[in-house]
């Protein structure tokens, strides 16, 4: 969560105070001001970033960046579900959107690469293959000459 000035409010820089949802697009749900949440289909809404000092609660200069590590969605909060391709929306808690001043930028890293073992044969196994050919074409010649 990020918490800066705010034009209109009484929550200093770096405070925290919550509100319970729905208002207007915001799920049902009780969420700090200005918190990133984390909507998926058919299956609820979690706020991504804890408010907490970590994440600037309690600082006059809260970060201007945060990032996630790498993790599962079930460590986010989410239960266990099979929807194939669900819709996934980014929402900013708020009940007045018109005294934003900034925005949450969300990127991606990159997709780790995914090392996927090859089945390969030892020379051992390369020489046997070749005697095992080789007898092979012999009879095959023998065959056709007798």
């Amino acid at each position: 969560m990020l918490t800066v000035a705010a034009t209109v409010g009484v929550t200093p820089v770096g405070g925290s105070s919550t509100f319970a949802g729905p208002s207007g697009i915001i799920p049902a749900g009780t969420w700090t001001y200005g918190a990133l949440l984390m909507q998926v289909s058919g299956l609820g809404t979690v706020q991504v970033y804890p408010t907490n000092a970590a994440n600037g609660l309690g600082s006059a200069t809260p970060p201007a960046n945060l990032a996630l590590p790498s993790t599962t969605l079930a460590a986010l909060g989410f239960p266990s579900f099979s929807v194939a391709n669900p819709t996934i929306t980014f929402i900013v808690a708020d009940t007045f959107f018109g005294d934003n001043g900034a925005q949450f930028v969300l990127t991606q890293g990159a997709a780790p690469v995914a090392v996927t073992a090859v089945p390969t044969i030892g020379e051992w196994e390369i020489i046997v293959l070749a005697v095992v050919l080789a007898g092979m074409g012999v009879a095959l010649q023998k065959r056709r000459v007798g």
